[in-house]
């Protein structure tokens, strides 16, 4: 069976290789397929990143500066492109065209042609206004892994490239009003994430959860690819009898013993309960949050874990080496960065603080002090 190459870990065999299996005969529609990518003259790709490998046979023929085998076409393929300018652009548009082939499940191939056009601008305000910062971060992430790949690369030079890149492009776009623009005040944040987290962080885990898990990022959908990177942290909320889940902060001032947490860090979906919660009154909620979680990830390949424990048990420290150590900022940044805090009384929150043991990781405060002291101020 073709697959695209998928890593199956033990783990996944049970219930999990069952989903799989059928995800992959219900959304293949199609194999032997090729991507090819021409753009206009002035640009030069550099990468494609995704479920195929380069076809360097065809490369170059008919115009198509880049070919790529598929060896399993589905809805949800994606590929991430990188390309450099490598002289100056004086046209008002630039050109990316895509072709896609592949034989479907008839025996018949199928053509697919998209041809996109992007305006240029010799603004550089208008430029970074038109920045989608999910993609920006996703670019500069998929970059990072593929170099964290590279067993010639450490991961201190990894993580100097991110944060390198991240201050050229703060430090570049403030240059002239002395302000980082808004559209960029969240990368950091981001790109913090992404050193934190399982893709390049200090996350105790088997080499082989680790290929894997950076793998799938390298290879997922831009929605997948985005909860990997900027997992979705979520407390359920009781109001007139209707349960409802409400989005959080990534921080770990979230573990207040009245809460319910549910993560979804896609390939693992964390349901957390507060020692208060933890009694049987409660598991109405937790039913909830259970099937919430089976609701979202019904159609996700490969299936995800969800893991249901509770406050102080041994496995709730999946949740807690996932989330920002904001407990480490002073109360001012703590109100800022998580204001649901400033509804603990001092009892509750003096609680809440107790709990926290001490750790060489920093919060994500500290790390803008410490790497961007110069822009720290303005990007508040």
């Amino acid at each position: 069976m073709q697959n695209g190459g998928h890593i199956v870990m033990n783990k996944e065999f049970g219930p999990q290789i069952e989903k799989d299996l059928i995800h992959i005969f219900c959304d293949s529609i199609g194999k032997n397929g090729y991507l090819g990518i021409c753009t206009s003259p002035t640009l030069n790709v550099t990468h494609i990143v995704g479920p195929a490998v380069q076809d360097e046979e065809n490369s170059g023929e008919d115009g198509i500066i880049q070919w790529c085998k598929m060896a399993n076409v589905s809805y949800d393929n994606t590929f991430t492109v990188y390309f450099d300018i490598h002289e100056d652009i004086i046209d008002q548009f630039v050109y990316f065209q895509i072709v896609s082939k592949f034989v479907n499940e008839d025996g018949f191939i199928i053509w697919r042609i998209i041809t996109k056009s992007i305006a240029t601008t010799s603004n550089f305000s208008d430029c970074i206004a038109s920045l989608d910062i999910d993609v920006l971060s996703l670019l500069i992430a998929k970059k990072a892994v593929l170099m964290a790949r590279k067993k010639k690369i450490n991961e201190n030079e990894v993580g100097n490239f991110v944060d390198e890149i991240c201050y050229d492009i703060l430090y570049q776009s403030s240059i002239k009003d002395k302000i980082v623009p808004d559209v960029l005040k969240s990368l950091p944040r981001s790109l913090f994430l992404l050193k934190m987290g399982p893709l390049l962080g200090p996350i105790l885990q088997h080499p082989d959860d680790i290929e894997y898990t950076r793998l799938l990022f390298l290879n997922s959908c831009f929605e997948d690819s985005l909860r990997l990177l900027n997992p979705a942290l979520l407390v359920a909320h009781v109001e007139d009898d209707q349960i409802g889940l409400v989005p959080l902060p990534l921080e770990d001032l979230a573990l207040q013993s009245r809460n319910i947490l549910v993560l979804d860090h896609h390939t693992d979906i964390l349901i957390w309960s507060g020692s208060y919660t933890t009694v049987p009154e409660y598991d109405y909620i937790r039913e909830f949050c259970l099937n919430y979680a089976k609701e979202v990830s019904a159609r996700r390949f490969p299936q995800p874990e969800i893991r249901t424990f509770s406050e102080g048990e041994s496995d709730a420290r999946w949740l807690q080496c996932r989330l920002i150590p904001s407990h480490k900022d002073d109360m001012a940044l703590q109100d800022k960065s998580f204001p649901q805090i400033t509804l603990l009384s001092a009892a509750e929150r003096s609680d809440l603080m107790s709990k926290f043991h001490r750790t060489d990781e920093i919060s994500y405060n500290q790390y803008l002090v410490e790497l961007f002291p110069r822009l720290y101020k303005i990007l508040q």
